[in-house]
């Protein structure tokens, strides 16, 4: 590899950091909840063709999916951007008291800032191509809807990653790191129950309420939760309780499931006894149930070659300084919740105990230091953490990893409005253009070296725990907004 022109491809990135902070920012303003993305989706695709990208919209089935190519031939190297928000999650920037839109959504995950650092590792893997006279292709896959509508599975099961050879993405957390270990398999499901309407106390033995029915469901479910392997959950909400008069037996009721476990095989398990719960529930009152799939996703599978050619790359990058002011600003939304020091640890000290070990001595020897200023060691591990993504279907077809990157206080969770108030930060700010540059610098590599290539593929091979089969069968859509409205 020319080592100069890699630099200079990373270098390239300076003049365009105020292009790049501007997509994360307006990204964070459009805050679109999944499968609506449609500004932040033709923003990316905008940027992305002005600067030479051939771009296809509306791929899989999606209108605000996409993906933009750059080069010809291998190695493909895929690179993953997310930019869906959480609804209900919205928050004012800079402000360190919840201040939220009634049911607006918001970046609460940093979804705008993994959409705009993986542009920006795209632009300096294209100056690469551009300069260096070899064969190599950019991928950049727009992947909606990760937080609820399993948007790559989508993208997984219509074949857009086939071809690829490396796929590398990000997120933005409190803590730097290479990503290790897996994550929890998925089932998400709705109930509705279907009721007779009567008067409460003129006609009670004529109703049949679907209130009862999804109240007893509930029951069932939470004992049923002691039966369940370890490191497997159920969460669920009651979206329709069955109405606000207390003297109309409700004739409808409905509530969404989700459920993860060890692996998807687990979870489909697991949503069998789930079913078998909504069977006796509806048994007992004499209703009616219908189940509707909403999504569901395979567990992760970090390459180890990957996530060490990111690491080195993350290694080379000298890790951001942090102002007086920035400082400031993070200790207050810190301290804005007193749970956070007393309770929280950070998401990297749940993948690996090395790194939770390393954390706590780094803060004790740092208490001045609000950030996690630190770049943890590599730790390559298969511990199923209690997240999900639908990043893991992908890495059940390519050689797959991705890194984590400081743009919060440290202890702060993802999906908390304090995360959705430091999203637009210089902090922030800092965070994802370093990323940037690690995931530039890593596509570069493979780019330049095919034995890299060939060991990332052979690791992947030996590692794949058996045939991947999609979560989703092919008659399922996607839970796009117009299925949504039908269904209220």
């Amino acid at each position: 590899m020319n080592s100069s022109l890699k630099k200079q491809a990373i270098d390239s990135l300076k003049s365009r950091e105020k292009e790049i902070i501007e997509i994360s920012d307006i990204l964070w303003e459009y805050a679109e909840p999944y499968f609506e993305e449609y500004k932040s989706a033709d923003t990316l695709c905008r940027f992305l063709e002005k600067e030479g990208f051939e771009v296809k919209r509306g791929v899989a089935g999606m209108p605000t999916a996409f993906y933009a190519s750059y080069g010809s031939g291998h190695p493909v190297i895929g690179i993953l951007g997310e930019y869906d928000a959480l609804p209900g999650m919205s928050q004012a920037a800079g402000e360190i008291t919840q201040q939220s839109a009634n049911g607006a959504a918001g970046h609460a995950c940093g979804h705008n800032h993994i959409a705009a650092s993986t542009v920006g590792g795209a632009l300096i893997a294209k100056h690469y191509l551009e300069n260096a006279n070899a064969p190599g292709t950019i991928l950049y896959f727009g992947c909606p809807a990760e937080e609820s509508g399993s948007g790559k599975t989508f993208m997984v099961r219509d074949g857009l990653f086939k071809d690829v050879d490396i796929v590398i993405s990000d997120h933005s957390e409190n803590t730097n790191c290479v990503r290790t270990g897996s994550t929890s398999g998925l089932m998400e499901l709705e109930y509705t129950f279907h009721g007779i309407k009567s008067h409460p106390a003129g006609s009670p033995e004529a109703g049949r309420s679907a209130f009862d029915a999804i109240e007893i469901f509930n029951i069932c479910i939470n004992y049923l939760r002691e039966h369940i392997p370890q490191r497997c959950y159920i969460h669920y909400a009651v979206t329709y309780a069955g109405g606000s008069a207390p003297n109309i037996i409700p004739d409808l009721a409905k509530g969404t499931y989700v459920i993860r476990a060890t692996s998807l095989a687990a979870a489909k398990d697991i949503a069998r006894r789930v079913d078998l719960c909504a069977q006796g529930a509806a048994m007992m009152t004499e209703t009616s149930y219908d189940k509707l799939f909403i999504r569901a996703g395979n567990s992760m599978i970090s390459n180890e070659e990957v996530e060490l050619t990111l690491q080195r790359n993350f290694e080379q990058e000298k890790l951001p300084e942090y102002t007086q002011e920035e400082q400031e600003f993070g200790w207050k939304l810190f301290n804005s919740n007193p749970n956070f020091a007393a309770m929280y640890d950070d998401p990297a000290g749940r993948i690996s105990e090395k790194w939770q070990s390393i954390l706590n001595k780094w803060q004790r020897e740092h208490p001045q230091e609000v950030y996690n200023n630190i770049l943890l060691p590599h730790d390559h591990n298969t511990i199923n953490a209690p997240g999900v993504t639908d990043l893991g279907d992908v890495s059940w077809v390519c050689p797959t990893a991705s890194i984590f990157f400081v743009a919060a206080p440290k202890k702060i969770p993802c999906h908390s409005w304090q995360f959705t108030a430091g999203g637009k930060s210089s902090v922030a700010h800092k965070g994802l253009l370093m990323a940037a540059r690690v995931l530039g610098a890593s596509a570069i590599d493979y780019l330049s070296d095919p034995k890299l290539v060939k060991k990332a593929q052979d690791t992947f091979k030996e590692t794949l725990p058996g045939e991947y089969i999609s979560p989703i069968s092919d008659e399922i859509k996607p839970d796009l907004p117009e299925f949504r409205m039908l269904r209220k």
